[in-house]
Formats: structure tokens, C-alpha cells, sequence
């Protein structure tokens, strides 16, 4: 599972930890969130490959928009080194949410397993 692998590399980088899908209500910042949010099917003529090529999304909450995009940047050079060998797709993205008065940073990553 990808989603665990992924946990595991980059849970260090932040204090408030790193959650599947979304975070709890006591959350403690910087944290992440992850999710597989598509992926590639990987078929040819002899049908369903055992490859899998997921699209994972890891979303960065931090109290600076500053503090957001270094720490999506270190997560990304982990992600696409190493083992995982992950490759982005697309630039980050940036948000603010006003009611909790926090910074989001988003970007997606392929997977080949």
C-alpha cells in the first residue's frame, strides 16, 4: 500500500503529523493530509497489467504560507527520490481558509509500483 510508504517518509517533516484523507478537529500545525485521488489504468492487449500507477494528493497545513510551500517542497524532494521515486504532476497549488486561519499548499504525485 502506497498511502503507508508515503506516511513513513514523510511523517518527520511535520509536527501535527500526517493523516489519510482528513485531519482530526484537535489538530497541531504543520500537518498533512494524503489521498489517492485517480491514477493511471495500466492495461495492454493481454489484458489488467500487475503494474499500478496511483495519483496521490498531499495537502500541507501550515500557519505561514511561507512555512506551506517549504514544507510541500521537502516533502516533495523525499517523494520523488529514493525508493518512491514519485514524479509530480502539475504545479502546487495555494489556498487559505479564512475561518481557521491557515495556509494550504496542495500538489499531486504519480506512483509506479
Amino acid at each position: 500500500m502506497i498511502e503507508k510508504q508515503i506516511w513513513t517518509a514523510i511523517k518527520s517533516l511535520f509536527v501535527g503529523g500526517v493523516h489519510y484523507d482528513v485531519a482530526p478537529d484537535s489538530r497541531t500545525l504543520p500537518y498533512a493530509t494524503l489521498q489517492q485521488v485517480g491514477g493511471a489504468s495500466v492495461n495492454d492487449l493481454d489484458g489488467p497489467d500487475t503494474l499500478e500507477n496511483p495519483r496521490i494528493q498531499i495537502d500541507v497545513f501550515a500557519k505561514t504560507r511561507l512555512e506551506a510551500n517549504e514544507l510541500l517542497k521537502a516533502a516533495g524532494a523525499v517523494l520523488c527520490s529514493g525508493p518512491l521515486k514519485g514524479v509530480p504532476l502539475g504545479a502546487p497549488i495555494s489556498t487559505y481558509n479564512d475561518d481557521l486561519k491557515i495556509y494550504r499548499r496542495s500538489q499531486d504525485f504519480s506512483f509506479w509500483l
